[in-house]
Parts: C-alpha cells; sequence; structure tokens
C-alpha cells in the first residue's frame, strides 16, 4: 500500500501584514505622542521620548510574534518567499521561534533598563544608547540564524 504523500500549502506572497504593522507602529508612535501632549500625562519631553522608546521595542517584539505566527519569514531581510515557500513549516516556525527568541531578550533587557533608568533619573541618552546597543546586538544575533 502506497503511503500518500502530504502536500504542504503555504499562503499566497503578501506584504500586507507588513503594511499594517508599519501602519500601526506610526498610530501607535503618534497617538501616543498626541494623547499625552493632550491631557498633560507627560510634562517632561525626555520621560516622552523613553515611553516612546519602550513603545518602539514592544512593536518590533511584536512584528516578530506576527512573523512566527504567520509564517511569513520573508518579512525578514535576507528569505525570499520562494525559499521560505520551498523551506517547509517546521523549518519556517524553527527560524521564526529564533529570531522572536533574540528579539524577545532584546526587549526585556531593553524594559529593565527602561524601569532602571526612569527610577534612577538617568538622562534619555542612557535608553538611547542602551535600545541602539540591545537591538544593535539582537539584529547580528539574528542574522546569524539560518534556515
Amino acid at each position: 500500500m502506497a503511503k500518500a504523500k502530504i502536500v504542504e500549502t503555504y499562503s499566497e506572497k503578501s506584504y500586507k501584514g507588513l503594511y499594517l504593522w508599519l501602519v500601526g507602529l506610526v498610530s501607535v508612535m503618534i497617538g501616543f505622542g498626541t494623547l499625552t501632549s493632550l491631557i498633560g500625562a507627560v510634562s517632561d519631553k525626555s520621560e516622552m521620548i523613553k515611553i516612546h522608546l519602550l513603545l518602539a521595542a514592544f512593536m518590533i517584539w511584536l512584528l516578530f510574534y506576527v512573523i512566527l505566527k504567520t509564517e511569513r519569514i520573508y518579512f525578514i531581510y535576507g528569505i525570499s518567499y520562494e525559499r521560505a515557500k520551498v523551506a517547509g513549516s517546521k523549518r519556517r516556525n524553527i527560524f521564526a521561534h529564533g529570531y522572536l527568541r533574540v528579539f524577545s531578550f532584546a526587549t526585556l533587557l531593553y524594559a529593565m533598563v527602561g524601569a532602571l533608568s526612569t527610577v534612577l533619573a538617568w538622562p534619555f541618552m542612557t535608553d538611547l544608547a542602551a535600545f541602539l546597543f540591545l537591538y544593535g546586538i539582537a539584529v547580528i544575533k539574528g542574522s546569524k540564524i539560518s534556515l
């Protein structure tokens, strides 16, 4: 008796999810800045910058979470749609999970630095330097994850 070959399907190539994330990122940043200015919730510009960096960190994490759930790994630089399609679901999932793990760690570390920075009243440049350093390292670590 011959075994039936399982045919795996992969969704059509579409960047709608990435575009939606970009619109969400811009909307969250502008919306938060506008709302807090209107209600006067954050009076210090350095605190506003710190909160925006934390929102950006969360949105970056959210992007990689969406990539994991949808397996649209071709959103990540260096992976073509054709390569992602041929890789198979299990390999796409492992690849996306690796990126999510790296960026989750960067987000968690940045949240801890941001909290410490707020408590100790560090200047916002410390937060910016920490953000750039942590996400720079995350990008380098992520680039070493192979499909």
